[in-house]
């Protein structure tokens, strides 16, 4: 099997490798990302799947299915789906250097940029795809195979709007991959997160000649975060409330501001947990309105739910990461790496020593590799239970479905997410072979567990 699946890996990679990087030279934010949709879809169907866009009423969200026994009905076999990531962060392009510069020269001269390596994430999931589908269609595996084309994780919670629109319904298990520096399990639960944006509504004046008959909705915006900051005493130990400014007045310190607004994102533990302390933000906010005389409105943006770890797929997840052949490399990737590691202060690993004492009683294995400038091995599986603190809209799908996920190597060592050294990266070989690794983990695990759920079930206890 696993032969096999490396085999249709190496025939489908290059087509991938060059959607990736048209991807991260078009870069596209939230419920944008136009080009990334089309092309994959494109792709898709050049390939001869079947494929539903605007799923759930968005334009930017796709699932693509195939069945390799077109008369199975749907309650036989499993019914499997990848998710897919192909959404940017905004405003990446700003950095002194000259290497970073260089990376940032986007076809569509916007100021975005994949700070998170999603057009890697997109990529390998719907490679992934296809190399399984190819796989079952061999076979004459029965069940289902679905791709879901997932926008906006950065801030717009898309598979929560897609879970709730009931686009993942008969779904039984889903598996995804996340870039990083290293090869590991994404084991644990993950913080559930509420988007909120509060806009206050005053009366301008001058504010010399008649700052009485001002209703300042700046003050009130400031008078709502210290009463917010009080709050933090209140709440659940492991709850975390974060705001920005979307309107802080205007530019003139002569009037009075007549229209602020701020954006609170509100996470914890459990959803629960963040509907409770949002509910208590609001009356803080009313309270601001009230001292102020002013009027204030709220929008929840977003919510996205805790991840729900499933620790069975996610032994599966791992035999899967020690049997597809970790990807070599040149002697060229290996200067490239050493050279910009240099940028990179903190040790990505450092975090997870104390887990593996937890766990194996030692953290010798992955002390070995501290000073690699790529971690160019699997780490020990670290299963756990406990609140890490991010937030993902995967855990919405998590709460449905048993959910698993890894982290697969497209970075040089100790890169972090949401850095521009993270996006400098992201057309790299490094990070083409990071695509053609992930996707071949991905597409094993469907294909072991749609061809021996019951084998698997026992080997992974």
């Amino acid at each position: 099997m696993t032969d096999e699946i490396i085999q249709y890996v190496n025939e489908y990679k290059e087509m991938f490798f060059r959607l990736s990087d048209a991807i991260y030279e078009n870069p596209e934010t939230k419920y944008e990302e136009h080009f990334a949709c089309d092309s994959l879809v494109q792709a898709l169907q050049e390939l001869g799947f079947e494929v539903e866009k605007s799923i759930g009423g968005i334009e930017t969200a796709f699932v693509a299915s195939f069945r390799a026994d077109k008369q199975c009905s749907e309650e036989k076999g499993c019914c499997i789906a990848f998710l897919a990531e192909y959404d940017a962060l905004p405003g990446f392009n700003q950095s002194p250097g000259a290497l970073r510069q260089e990376s940032y020269e986007n076809a569509n001269g916007t100021t975005n940029g994949h700070g998170c390596g999603h057009n890697l994430l997109g990529c390998g999931a719907a490679l992934a795809f296809v190399v399984a589908a190819k796989y079952w269609s061999k076979h004459h595996l029965k069940g289902e195979l679905r791709l879901y084309g997932c926008p906006a994780e950065e801030g717009g919670a898309g598979k929560s709007r897609l879970v709730k629109a009931g686009c993942f319904a008969g779904v039984q298990c889903a598996f995804t991959w996340h870039p990083a520096d290293y090869n590991c399990i994404t084991s644990g639960s993950s913080l559930a997160n509420c988007q909120v944006q509060f806009s206050f509504s005053g009366k301008s004046a001058h504010a010399a000649i008649a700052p009485h008959m001002g209703r300042s909705a700046l003050d009130a915006v400031e008078l709502m975060n210290v009463g917010c900051n009080y709050l933090r005493e209140h709440i659940v130990s492991d709850a975390r409330m974060h705001y920005a400014y979307q309107n802080a007045g205007g530019i003139l310190p002569g009037a009075v501001p007549a229209e602020a607004s701020v954006l609170y994102q509100i996470r914890a533990p459990e959803i629960k947990d963040a509907e409770e302390i949002t509910h208590r933000v609001i009356k803080v906010a009313e309270g601001a309105a009230l001292m102020t005389e002013t009027a204030v409105t709220y929008e929840i943006k977003t919510q996205v739910a805790n991840i729900k770890p499933d620790h069975e797929l996610e032994k599966l997840l791992y035999t899967c990461m020690k049997e597809i052949p970790l990807p070599e490399y040149t002697e060229e990737e290996q200067q490239y790496a050493l050279e910009l590691t240099r940028y990179n202060e903190e040790n990505t690993l450092s975090d997870l020593l104390p887990r593996s004492k937890k766990i194996y009683g030692t953290s010798e294995e992955i002390e070995r590799h501290m000073g690699d400038s790529l971690y160019s091995f699997v780490l020990p599986y670290l299963p756990d239970d406990e609140v890490h603190f991010y937030s993902s809209d995967v855990g919405d799908v998590s709460q449905i479905c048993p959910t698993a996920q890894f982290a697969g190597m497209t970075w040089v060592a100790n890169t972090y997410e949401h850095t521009w050294v993270a996006t400098s990266q992201g057309k790299s070989e490094i990070a083409h072979k990071g695509i053609a690794y992930a996707a071949g983990v991905l597409a094993l695990a469907a294909c072991k567990k749609n061809r021996f759920p019951r084998e698997m079930q026992q080997a992974i206890k």
